[in-house]
């Protein structure tokens, strides 16, 4: 086979393609695999600029003066990545690789050979790692602030328990109770913006799923624009579903925001919950053949709606019907995966200007009644004079939980970090009856304070409390003493007392 054989098939079968153009830009050559390029014949290329084919804008034009401007600097090879546009439904970006060749047999001499290769599937997956990354360094963002949000909201929520105690009139009580619903609708929106970075996504449990539908109503309400009105209807019993309660908000906040992003101009978006039976589920359901009791949500819009060729095609990663650069193509079929991983399944209805209806299908479960809870009398008995010590470094904290507990009739000494927690701790010795430290402070965090605590002292009950959101990788580790209760911040004073109360047994 002689080399001019091989290079002819080489060219052929190349998954890239192959040109020579003028200085000027125009191309006077292709080779044949142009028909898998561009999905058009090589012919219809010879004569055209090669730049007509750079997407039009100014980014488009600023990648051909680069290129044009690697060849006026040098001989050298030119490259650069830079987006086309041709025969396919949407631009793609091509990896360019150029060399100004001077050859007496070319007429004109001056010409530029090139080879064009297809990278769109590689800039594809660097975009949406980077998106990841974005996201990643937004959650640990988010956590570094809640944590500081949570310390902040739970003074106010603490104050406005011991201010009820004090209040002299109706007006006053009125201003305590705005007070502490202020600080709770914080704490429910922190504790929604950290719901897709907790570490425990797998985690699966009984749920109550009237609890997560309220919480996304909350976020839809607060945060859509006012010109969507929202209409619910949910049932007042709706049983349990074995359940990740992140997974459940996510997936149905993602149907919420294509219902918003479907009516750009305002419409009414409907959210319902019912129980249905349904004795055959859809061919593809395992494991729940026996379950005739199913938890149905729909989530209803009057927007745009979905076309019948493109409903075939929404449950695709990565398929959207948003303009460029306004969708990932991941929110359904993210939602359909996690559906299906709770056992359940979705359908979709939808006509063109009249709206789209989705239905999410969740097999119930039977949920044993839980124990009766600990007796409030003794929950919220008053204090006999127990030795508490407070760790944590946030000074107002620190005065609240020392103001709390003393009206309740505990004697409170009080550490700003776990370096002077221990050395109190020490001094105290037997007279201490109880520790409640915070995890994450400067010197000397709490977890490890706890470990040396208990090492020392292994009957001491100790309550932690934190605002972090993945404060469990601190107590996490073989070696690692555990709390005997964890309350997460923001909390109010009789949550804090109700943990106190557990540790510590009424004196006989």
């Amino acid at each position: 086979m002689t080399s001019s054989l091989i290079s002819e098939l080489v060219l052929k079968h190349s998954s890239a393609i192959h040109y020579l153009r003028k200085s000027s830009g125009e191309i006077t050559w292709v080779s044949d695999s142009t028909k898998r390029f561009f999905n058009t014949e090589p012919d219809t290329l010879v004569g055209q600029p090669l730049n007509s084919f750079f997407v039009k804008g100014q980014l488009g034009q600023e990648r051909w003066h680069d290129l044009q401007a690697l060849h006026l600097q040098t001989d050298t090879p030119a490259q650069i990545e830079v987006e086309m546009q041709g025969p396919r439904p949407s631009p793609f970006w091509v990896e360019l690789r150029e060399v100004r060749i001077h050859d007496p047999e070319l007429n004109p001499s001056d010409q530029i050979i090139g080879v064009g290769v297809d990278v769109n599937d590689r800039k594809f997956r660097e975009s949406h790692l980077q998106q990841a990354q974005r996201l990643e360094n937004l959650g640990l963002l988010a956590a570094g602030i809640a944590h500081d949000l949570n310390n902040i909201l739970s003074p106010i929520l603490m104050a406005g328990s011991l201010m009820r105690t004090t209040a002299q009139d109706a007006r006053q009580l009125r201003m305590i109770e705005i007070l502490q619903s202020s600080a709770e609708r914080g704490s429910r929106i922190v504790r929604q913006i950290l719901g897709f970075s907790r570490s425990n996504e797998g985690e699966r449990g009984p749920v109550d799923p009237r609890h997560i539908l309220r919480e996304v109503l909350l976020v839809v309400e607060e945060t859509f624009p006012r010109n969507i009105e929202v209409h619910n209807d949910i049932l007042l019993d709706l049983g349990h579903i074995d359940a990740n309660p992140t997974q459940i908000h996510q997936l149905l906040l993602n149907l919420c925001i294509n219902a918003r992003d479907a009516m750009p101009e305002g419409g009414i978006l409907k959210i319902e919950a019912r129980t249905s039976q349904i004795s055959t589920p859809p061919p593809g359901i395992v494991n729940h053949h026996s379950r005739r009791e199913w938890l149905n949500i729909t989530v209803e819009d009057n927007g745009s709606g979905i076309s019948p060729e493109a409903i075939e095609q929404i449950w695709l990663p990565f398929y959207t019907t948003k303009l460029r650069g306004d969708g990932t193509g991941l929110g359904l079929s993210t939602v359909r995966g996690l559906v299906s991983l709770h056992g359940g399944f979705i359908t979709v209805s939808s006509k063109v200007d009249h709206g789209t209806t989705f239905s999410v299908h969740i097999p119930l479960i039977d949920v044993q009644p839980e124990a009766p809870p600990v007796e409030a009398a003794l929950q919220n008995r008053p204090g006999s004079g127990e030795h508490i010590l407070v760790v944590d470094d946030e000074p107002s904290l620190r005065d609240m939980i020392t103001d709390t507990l003393t009206a309740r009739g505990y004697h409170v000494t009080v550490a700003a970090d776990g370096v002077e927690g221990l050395a109190t701790a020490n001094l105290m010795g037997s007279d201490l009856d109880l520790v409640i430290t915070d995890v994450h402070m400067p010197q000397m965090s709490g977890d490890i304070m706890v470990n040396v605590l208990k090492r020392i002292y292994p009957d001491l009950p100790i309550i932690s409390i934190s605002g972090h959101p993945n404060v469990e990788k601190n107590w996490a580790g073989s070696e690692q003493a555990q709390p005997d209760l964890s309350l997460a911040k923001p909390f109010t004073g009789p949550q804090l007392v109700q943990q106190v109360c557990k540790l510590l047994p009424p004196q006989i």
